[in-house]
């Protein structure tokens, strides 16, 4: 990207449909389908004559499990793809998944580290919670794209991110409150649609809703991870010397 580039929100948003590509499209598609697969099979477990017994509730969380663990792979690889494709070097979706199954044990235990450490700042007081979050908000996509350890990836977060961090924070509100206006318009038509058309009555509500959640889970963690991605590329361009 050109160093000219300034991190805004609106420039945000304006390169997302440039960082989302054929090869986010295929990483959705593939996820939804292995998800659903997935999700169907085990709601049909939890469904049926033997919903209680041990062995079904152990299915059912492999079946969780398998889902958790595709949705990271993805996320990953969408950062990748991401990044590439704003630097004008688009990555076979192939290629974007192979970087996500050799980033992912990385790529977890940097999760569970921010999460703690952003959880123990929110216990303690709010503020120092939301800025340690805003300051190592980087490190996944540096993670990804840079293919550094887990410490490395934090330390260079820091450092990225000083003097942008009550910007990185309020972006990503704008960021959550148009997601959850978007989920909300999509639920509201998807149950006017099913009521209209009477789906509602020969179906009920949960399997729609379990469909509904596969689909936008994945489109969801990809839309995100493309816009951390961007974020970074955006922060790192201002950095880098003209």
């Amino acid at each position: 990207m050109r160093g000219a580039e300034e991190f805004t929100i609106g420039r945000v948003f304006g390169l997302l449909p440039k960082a989302l590509g054929q090869e986010s499209i295929s990483l959705w598609l593939g996820f939804t389908g292995f998800a659903l697969l997935l999700n169907l099979l085990q709601y049909g477990l939890l469904h049926g004559p033997d919903a209680e017994s041990l062995g079904t509730g152990l299915m059912a969380g492999a079946f969780s499990l398998a889902v958790f663990v595709a949705l990271c792979f993805v996320q990953c690889a969408a950062i990748y793809a991401a990044a590439m494709r704003l630097d004008g070097m688009p990555v076979p979706a192939a290629d974007a998944l192979r970087v996500g199954f050799s980033r992912f044990w990385a790529y977890l235990g940097l999760s569970i580290l921010l999460t703690i450490i952003v959880t123990l700042g929110l216990l303690l007081v709010i503020l120092p919670g939301l800025f340690a979050w805003s300051a190592f908000s980087l490190a996944l996509p540096i993670l990804v794209v840079r293919r550094v350890g887990v410490f490395d990836s934090i330390g260079i977060s820091g450092a990225m991110t000083k003097g942008h961090r009550l910007k990185i924070l309020g972006f990503w509100f704008v960021y959550a409150i148009a997601s959850f206006l978007a989920v909300v318009l999509v639920v509201l038509l998807a149950v006017a649609v099913l009521h209209l058309t009477g789906l509602d009555d020969l179906t009920g509500r949960e399997l729609p809703a379990l469909i509904l959640n596969t689909v936008f889970s994945g489109l969801s963690f990809i839309v995100a991870g493309a816009t951390s991605a961007i974020v970074f590329r955006l922060i790192e361009a201002q950095a880098a010397p003209a």
